[in-house]
C-alpha cells in the first residue's frame, strides 16, 4: 500500500511536481516507494514568502516555479535598481528698474489716435 500523503491534497508550497513528493510521482502504485512520513519540503521556504516585486519580476525567484532553487540561500534579485541623482544649477540675472513713487513723473502721455494713453502712474504732464 502507498504512503497516505500521496493520495491526500497536494501541497505545492512544499513540493514541486504538482504538490506531491517525488517518490509519489515516480512510482505508478501510489507511492509504495515512499517512506511512512512525508519527506522534507523540496520547495525552499523563501518561495512562499510575501511577493517582492521590487526584487523579482514575478515576486519570487524564477527557480521557485520549477525545481532547482538552492535550499537555504535566496537567489539574487532579477531586478536591478539604480538610483541616479541629477542636480541642475540655474543662474538667473534680473535687472530691476528703480522704484518710482506715484507722484513722480513717468513721461509724457502718448497719443494713439482715438485715445490718450497715460504712462504708468497716470499723471498728465
Amino acid at each position: 500500500l502507498g504512503a497516505d500523503y500521496c493520495v491526500q491534497d497536494p501541497d505545492p508550497s512544499c513540493y514541486y511536481n504538482s504538490g506531491f513528493p517525488s517518490c509519489c510521482i515516480s512510482s505508478s502504485d501510489g507511492g509504495s516507494a515512499c517512506p511512512e512520513t512525508p519527506p522534507p519540503c523540496e520547495v525552499p521556504a523563501y518561495c512562499n514568502d510575501e511577493l517582492d516585486t521590487s526584487c523579482y519580476i514575478d515576486g519570487v525567484p524564477k527557480c521557485c516555479a520549477e525545481e532547482g532553487c538552492p535550499p537555504e540561500e535566496r537567489p539574487s534579485c532579477d531586478i536591478r535598481t539604480t538610483t541616479t541623482t541629477t542636480t541642475f544649477t540655474t543662474t538667473m540675472t534680473t535687472t530691476e528698474a528703480p522704484y518710482q513713487t506715484p507722484d513722480q513723473n513717468y513721461g509724457p502721455p502718448v497719443e494713439d489716435g482715438a485715445a490718450t494713453i497715460l504712462p504708468a502712474g497716470g499723471a498728465m504732464v
